[in-house]
């Protein structure tokens, strides 16, 4: 898999500019941090914010090529984050069967993760000598961490960190407990109660690494509980359910109006949620599902 993806051993700027289809000078001029802009941006549940990290027009198109390249390497079955054909759903119904489960998240994964790590990334795992590894280092990160606007951040968040996400599988594998990871969500789950000491092993792994898990965020569920994973809901009878937390994304966009007040793009957010919520259940709003599609057509339609 490794000699799939162009970037494998890549020693020449002048190629790896090439087939980024600009000149060295402008590959050389494109590692500048300047090149980002930062804002903050409503959360889609209405609560708080959250920084974003934007990088310029050309320098995230050279990012969608980078990543198009690291989406080539080989990546455990446990993992489904930044993954072609892989969302947050298939990564909760790797769970739904099973009894007790416990959810835990990484503290800002992304400006905790050290551009040292991808870096070594680069060094090590695709074998780049350093000069080029540096360069496509400083094309990935921003003010010495991955950015959160940068299409290439969600694979190489766990390319980072793969040695200790393989060894705390590996952990979980001993006791018989299934794993699943998802950006800086990472579920476990088994037939039998999860033992406290699995846990304790998982927290000391991440602080090896100086990563923190969000006490606030830690979830232990039995099997009478309704449990959330990554945005889905399962019943105690194991069926999908749609979350409070969606349900309050869709509320948010609408902002009590009547649909036919909404702006085109507030439309496509609408479509978006619901999209998400009926792969969860199928019928869920599915009248003013139907309605936004509508709208969304005949949108279309005048402006063209």
């Amino acid at each position: 898999m490794l000699k799939n993806s162009f970037l494998y051993k890549i020693g020449n700027k002048t190629k790896l500019a090439k087939y980024l289809g600009i000149t060295r000078k402008e590959l050389l001029n494109l590692c500048n941090d300047d090149l980002y802009k930062v804002h903050n941006e409503p959360k889609h549940n209405g609560t708080g914010t959250r920084t974003i990290e934007a990088p310029a027009k050309q320098l995230k198109s050279i990012q969608r090529k980078l990543n198009k390249e690291l989406q080539k390497l080989e990546t455990p079955l446990y993992l489904f984050s930044g993954i072609k054909g892989k969302c947050f759903i298939d990564n909760a119904l790797v769970h739904v069967q099973n009894k007790y489960i416990l959810c835990v998240d990484i503290h800002s994964f992304y400006p905790s993760t050290d551009s040292k790590k991808v870096l070594q990334f680069y060094k090590y795992y695709l074998e780049i000598p350093n000069d080029i590894a540096k360069i496509l280092m400083e094309l990935t990160t921003f003010e010495g961490h991955l950015p959160t606007g940068a299409p290439t951040s969600v694979i190489l968040a766990y390319f980072a960190y793969a040695r200790t996400f393989d060894d705390i599988y590996k952990k979980a594998q001993e006791l018989n407990i299934d794993m699943s990871v998802y950006i800086d969500d990472i579920t476990f789950s088994s037939q039998k109660p999860i033992p406290k000491s699995f846990y304790n092993f998982v927290e000391k792994r991440m602080k090896q690494q100086g990563l923190t898990l969000k006490k606030n965020k830690t979830r232990w569920y039995k099997p009478d509980d309704f449990k959330i994973i990554t945005g889905h809901g399962i019943s105690a009878k194991n069926e999908g359910k749609v979350p409070l937390k969606n349900i309050l994304k869709i509320k948010a966009i609408m902002q009590g109006k009547n649909i036919k007040e909404l702006s085109y793009k507030d439309l496509v957010s609408l479509k978006g949620a619901l999209v998400v919520a009926q792969r969860i259940e199928p019928k869920f709003y599915n009248t003013l599902f139907k309605r936004v599609c509508i709208l969304i057509n005949n949108w279309k339609i005048q402006k063209f």
